[in-house]
């Protein structure tokens, strides 16, 4: 016989389901894991799975392969007495940041070109601000609703042509990314050719770094009095936690309203963030990937008792008979 599922709740998660259930192991466990299916969490894809303890086995999901492992704590061995001070390791962990009702947002560039309209929340973080003598000052208007990167807009509505700087202005974005300080200096460079803006265009240009705080904008050189300044938000998604390699490979999966994207492409591997493209307010999104957690040090001093093998755990015999075990797990998927 086979595992068996039985869900006990379902709830939301992002654009998917986080399902909890009891998995009952079989009387003759296999080597390498009970294997267990989308279909048996009532999903068509499974993303994670999250096993906890039971009957004093020790469980763990080989997500390659899609199977439950068991395992049994090692008893301690010989006795002995150190001195010995644990080296924080890394541990790989398969991750899930999801956003539902997220606010929308683009990612392509006017930098030298008037366009027609605000881009998508063009506006979030600082409401249009119009130059005064000579001189631009940051409305705080709101913060991202999450880490993301940020965009620099124009707008002309005087009724006749405005100019840019003539050279290189550049904007410094000053907020915080993960609790820490954060700073990105945006720049737009314009000639005498394209300096010019229309009445009632737009110019703008996004970053690159994401932002969960964003504090103050400031410009070295302004453009024509009376140009309106805002600030707003990208479609540039910054992971909670750092890539595992880093490389591209490590995002597994991205999906946006229940669709498929493509990874290729998207990673930003330096500034730790997914782009997803145009977004339209609500749309929801899940980016699975691959990441390292610090496991913390802890000094130990003058210990006596039972050496631990090398082995923390060992899995459970072949056709060993578990039928009577049922492991409370957490699924992800949709």
């Amino acid at each position: 016989m086979a595992a068996s599922v039985v869900v006990k709740k379902r709830n939301k998660f992002g654009n998917g389901y986080a399902v909890t259930a009891d998995v009952t192991l079989d009387d003759s466990y296999p080597t390498g894991g009970e294997a267990l299916t989308a279909k048996q969490f009532g999903l068509a894809v499974l993303n994670f799975i999250l096993p906890s303890p039971a009957a004093g086995y020790i469980f763990e999901f080989d997500h390659d392969n899609s199977k439950l492992k068991a395992f049994t704590p090692v008893k301690a061995q010989a006795a002995h007495s150190h001195v010995n001070t644990l080296t924080p390791t890394a541990k790989t962990l398969r991750l899930v940041h999801a956003g539902a009702d997220i606010k929308g947002s683009a990612n392509t560039d006017s930098e030298n070109a008037d366009a027609d309209a605000l881009p998508t929340n063009g506006a979030l973080v600082g409401a249009e601000t119009a130059v005064a003598d000579a001189a631009y000052a940051f409305p705080a208007t709101a913060n991202p609703d999450m880490g993301r990167n940020v965009c620099i807009v124009f707008h002309n509505d005087s009724g006749g042509p405005l100019n840019l700087f003539e050279g290189v202005m550049t904007f410094t974005v000053t907020g915080t990314y993960r609790g820490a300080a954060q700073t990105e200096d945006i720049t737009f460079t314009s000639d005498a050719g394209n300096k010019a803006m229309a009445t009632a265009k737009y110019r703008y240009k996004y970053g690159v770094k994401q932002f969960d705080t964003v504090t103050d904008v400031t410009v070295d050189n302004i453009c024509d009095n009376a140009i309106k300044i805002a600030v707003g938000i990208g479609s540039k998604i910054g992971l909670p936690t750092d890539l595992k390699t880093p490389s591209e490979a490590d995002v597994v999966k991205i999906t946006k309203n229940a669709a498929d994207l493509a990874v290729a492409g998207t990673v930003d591997v330096t500034n730790m963030t997914v782009n997803l493209g145009a977004l339209a307010d609500n749309d929801d999104f899940e980016i699975v990937y691959e990441g390292v957690a610090a496991l913390t040090g802890v000094a130990i001093s003058n210990v006596t008792g039972g050496a631990i093998s090398a082995d923390a755990a060992a899995e459970v015999v072949n056709e060993s008979n578990l039928s009577a075990v049922t492991a409370r797990v957490l699924a992800i998927g949709y």
